[in-house]
């Protein structure tokens, strides 16, 4: 029998080869028009495992892309299993980092960031990320320590203070 993996019977199908399905006991039929799809089901016409890069949705298959910073995905179901930078995995779902981190734009989960965003924070010793409060109206800061590693913004001057550099206004009295 054409296309038939496995049967029992002589002219009755098991199992039908991959990217067949069996239309009744004698006959398998190759899944119409279902791109990227490595597998369909036994019994219909409808993608079941799909190549690598592709979930199952619906009876086609989609790219891993089309969900939200996804670039990785398990080729039977529409979970994720690699994110892009500026994301982490959470219950097969990419989040963005910094919806859970502020200031964050690469994390290794929704506690943990590994890189903020420039000049404005510096990762703490909690690995979060820290608005550089101590360089206030300073134009950028050291991303480890948060001090003003730049000149300050007009009517500011830089001093030191506990070893880190600020900026103070022009009108304060040190």
């Amino acid at each position: 029998m054409p296309n038939c993996a496995l049967c029992t019977k002589g002219t009755e199908c098991d199992t039908c080869e991959d990217k067949f399905f069996k239309q009744n006991t004698n006959t398998c039929t190759t899944c119409d028009n279902k791109t990227n799809c490595f597998d369909c089901s036994e019994t219909e016409n409808k993608c079941v495992t799909c190549e690598n890069g592709w979930y199952p949705k619906g009876s086609e298959c989609v790219e891993c892309n089309k969900m939200e910073g996804c670039i990785a995905c398990e080729q039977t179901k529409e979970i994720c299993t690699g994110c892009t930078v500026g994301y982490f995995l959470e219950d097969g779902k990419c989040v963005k980092c910094n919806s859970t981190l502020d200031g964050c734009i690469e994390c290794m989960n929704g506690t943990y960031c590994k890189t903020c965003e420039d000049k404005k924070y510096h990762i703490d010793e909690n690995n979060k990320c820290k608005l550089c409060s101590t360089s206030k109206h300073c134009e950028q800061c050291d991303s480890v320590s948060g001090s003003c590693v730049s000149d300050c913004n007009s009517e500011y001057y830089k001093v030191y203070e506990n070893g880190n550099a600020i900026c103070k206004h022009c009108d304060t009295k040190d």
